[in-house]
């Protein structure tokens, strides 16, 4: 089940989704939701 959130979570983002929003539906910060879900081969641009 983790696996399906952390696939849609990285296709949210390759669709354009802030790691703020992301955060937002999980009840965490911006910083916990990358912390939650980011990959070292996330591909995000800095900052982003």
């Amino acid at each position: 089940m983790e696996q399906l959130e952390v696939e849609a979570v990285q296709a949210a983002r390759h669709a354009g989704v802030t790691w703020k929003a992301i955060g937002a539906l999980y009840g965490l910060s911006k910083q916990g939701a990358q912390q939650r879900f980011r990959s070292s081969s996330d591909g995000d641009p800095p900052g982003a």
